[in-house]
């Protein structure tokens, strides 16, 4: 439930069940410490009752004496829970650490009401008492870098989470979730939670820039290419995650993913927007893969060889989409990027000029290409960049969005929650 990123036409249904799984959370969480008797329950307890491994080695009963009292009704037959330490553990460091990860994730979530509940389980699982939450992986450093404690804090306000959110990013198993969290809030709608998150973020990666921590750069990079393979074709978490990469992108912050390791992350971002442009019928998600195929052309860095090779033709791809939108929106990204490193893409002035003709004046957008003027178009500007293209795309046929098949959502009306 607490991965449950759902929306149809009711909204965002997978927050309700994300807001209800944390609760859930939370009790369930109390009653497994409570029902163990592996560890101390409170900080009040004393070694009153020794727990060491002498105490747990006493002489096993007799079975007349486990079920005398049950069987022969001898009530003088009974076995001392004192003497009898039977070990019942239902909550443990992985568990703990599954609990404490989901709930910080959500703390960088885009939505307020998910952002409250998520901080507001964090902040009473780490202050508790009775019972207190063992286990809990660099539990001071997790206290101070939220501050919790200091004052009462307002997790929903976003200006006041996400600095906070991103000072525990560093601290050893929280990495992960807490980026994974911050991304869907970075490429969000909502202008005050995109505006402090995106800053919180860039305040992070500067801070590593100047210590050069690549390692940590690095780490995040893989965390963005989990997020493909784990929700793909799941617009709710891809749309923020191609606006967050569009971002960072832009303002030259992935400079060190795109260079460090011979251009790996290109060829394997390149492979993960390939993979979910084929066959996507969502517009809004091949948009957002076209700016970021795009905004990926940076050709003053050492790895251009790498990018001109995985990251031009799936550019050519995208300007035979089946829907006329996507063709006319690359082909107009494809012409700002050529006004801006024309002279680095083109090998002569002709080439580039020719290029800009045929991407101004083609009609992209047109619904047939029934003579093969786009297809023949894109060839062209294939062969200008050099781009090598096989046989088979040289020859396809553009197709048309007549034929898709429009799913219908089966929550579209009301009546589904009554019917």
């Amino acid at each position: 439930a607490m991965e449950d990123y759902n929306t149809d036409r009711r909204g965002d249904v997978g927050s309700w069940s994300r807001i209800a799984a944390m609760k859930g959370l939370e009790a369930l969480t109390y009653l497994a410490i409570s029902a163990s008797n592996t560890f101390p329950h409170n900080l009040e307890t004393t070694t009153s009752k020794d727990l060491s491994s002498e105490a747990l080695v006493e002489s096993v009963p007799s079975v007349r004496e486990r079920v005398g009292s049950v069987f022969f009704h001898d009530r003088s037959i009974s076995i001392s829970s004192e003497k009898y330490f039977v070990p019942v553990t239902y909550f443990d460091e992985e568990l703990c650490s599954s609990i404490m990860c989901a709930l910080l994730k959500q703390l960088g979530e885009k939505l307020d009401a998910i952002r409250c509940q998520a901080g507001e389980c964090i902040e009473r699982l780490l202050t508790a008492q009775s019972p207190r939450v063992p286990f809990v992986s660099h539990r001071n450093m997790l206290i101070k870098a939220l501050r919790i404690g200091e004052h009462n804090i307002n997790w929903s306000n976003p200006a006041v989470t996400f600095p906070l959110l991103m000072r525990a990013v560093n601290i050893d198993g929280f990495f992960s979730p807490i980026l994974e969290g911050i991304v869907v809030s970075v490429g969000g709608l909502t202008e005050s939670v995109s505006k402090n998150s995106t800053a919180s973020l860039f305040e992070w990666i500067r801070v590593c820039r100047q210590l050069k921590a690549n390692q940590k750069i690095l780490q995040m990079g893989e965390v963005f290419l989990g997020l493909f393979h784990r929700f793909k074709r799941n617009g709710r978490v891809l749309i923020p995650l191609l606006s967050t990469l569009d971002k960072l992108l832009s303002h030259g912050y992935l400079e060190e993913l795109l260079t460090l390791n011979n251009g790996n992350f290109i060829r394997n971002l390149i492979t993960s927007l390939s993979n979910e442009a084929s066959g996507c019928s969502d517009v809004k998600r091949l948009l957002a893969i076209v700016r970021v195929t795009l905004n990926m052309i940076q050709l003053d860095l050492e790895t251009s060889a790498a990018m001109r090779e995985s990251v031009l033709p799936l550019a050519m791809s995208l300007l035979l989409n089946p829907y006329p939108r996507v063709r006319q929106y690359t082909a107009e990204q494809l012409y700002v990027k050529i006004e801006e490193d024309g002279d680095k893409l083109f090998g002569s002035q002709a080439s580039l000029e020719e290029a800009t003709h045929l991407l101004l004046n083609v009609a992209w957008h047109d619904e047939c290409d029934d003579h093969g003027h786009i297809v023949k178009a894109r060839n062209q500007i294939a062969d200008l960049l050099g781009v090598a293209l096989s046989e088979e795309a040289r020859h396809v046929t553009l197709g048309t969005t007549a034929s898709r098949t429009v799913l219908k959502d089966e929550f579209e009306s009301y009546s589904s929650l009554i019917n």
